[in-house]
């Protein structure tokens, strides 16, 4: 897990944590595990067996196309069989509660004991199976990933304040820019800097994610 914005500056002396985002881009009977489906028993995390901890967990099967809203404090983990994006805060601070019978990695299981979420949250706040989105604001997000689809045209995408990543899903096309028309094609990400408009062209139908801030111009 990781700590949100609070805790990262209690405990690490950060500015903000981590909460997250995943786009589920191919699935093979594939899950992942997010917050507690009912409220766990273990008194704390060291000294927990790890079926206390991983038994309670909600475990929810997943499909190309759905999303999951990650909050920081919140126990998480990615099954086999998946391919995902994850969209996250700037943080690397993560606490590792298990790591599944393998050696080498270090727990924090003191740190996470301060910060884990124990009370169940609702699958509907956090479980977006397609076509729902997530409405970023409502939630409360302390960023947006909007799917963009472009059909035989262009999209002129324009930022004012802050920086943007622009992540194609399918198709290929390019991207126009101060130097010129640069090739995209899915899974790269493109990194545009506070300031600079662009286009984005395609000849066939193509889809892309643009993650930023909530301080935008509308596009």
């Amino acid at each position: 897990m990781h700590p949100n914005d609070t805790f990262a500056r209690q405990l690490e002396n950060q500015a903000q944590g981590k909460s997250e985002a995943w786009l589920i881009l191919e699935s093979e009977q594939g899950h992942v595990g997010l917050g507690f489906e009912s409220l766990p028993l273990f008194p704390d995390l060291e000294s927990a067996k790890p079926e206390e901890i991983i038994n309670p967990i909600r475990k929810i099967n997943v499909n190309s196309g759905d999303w999951l809203l990650v909050p920081g404090r919140e126990i998480h983990f990615i099954g086999a069989g998946l391919m995902l994006l994850e969209v996250q805060q700037s943080s690397d601070v993560t606490y590792r509660i298990y790591d599944w019978n393998r050696s080498g990695r270090e727990l924090h299981l003191h740190k996470a004991n301060q910060i884990i979420q124990r009370n169940p949250s609702q699958k509907e706040d956090i479980f977006f199976p397609s076509p729902r989105k997530p409405d970023w604001r409502r939630n409360q997000w302390p960023f947006q990933a909007n799917e963009i689809s472009i059909d035989k045209s262009e999209q002129l995408i324009k930022f004012q304040k802050q920086a943007a990543a622009i992540i194609p899903l399918s198709g290929t096309g390019f991207i126009q820019c101060e130097s010129g028309d640069e090739p995209i094609e899915p899974y790269q990400c493109w990194l545009i800097p506070p300031g600079i408009d662009f286009k984005i062209k395609s000849s066939q139908s193509m889809k892309v994610l643009v993650c930023s801030s909530h301080d935008f111009d509308e596009f």
